[in-house]
């Protein structure tokens, strides 16, 4: 009887400490996924403000609000 909850312990140890550390490996590939899109945004966003070309005669609001619907089509589309 004794060796029976043994097993099952172990056995519920085990299956417990996989799930774990499956876990923490989706979290470290979600981590590492969200780190790359904001890489690839910030590149976009800097791009786009190349492109933008703001200067003296450019309002920067207008440049930073084509920024943002650039960025939210850019989401849409990794999304």
């Amino acid at each position: 009887m004794e060796d029976g909850f043994l097993c099952f312990g172990a056995a519920m140890m085990v299956s417990y400490c996989a799930a774990w550390l499956v876990d923490l490996a989706l979290i470290g590939s979600q981590a590492a996924a969200d780190e790359e899109a904001a890489r690839f945004m910030d590149d976009v966003a800097g791009e786009l403000r190349r492109r933008g070309g703001v200067g003296e005669d450019e309002d920067e609001g207008e440049v930073e609000m084509a920024i943002a619907k650039q960025m939210a089509i850019l989401n849409q589309v990794l999304d």
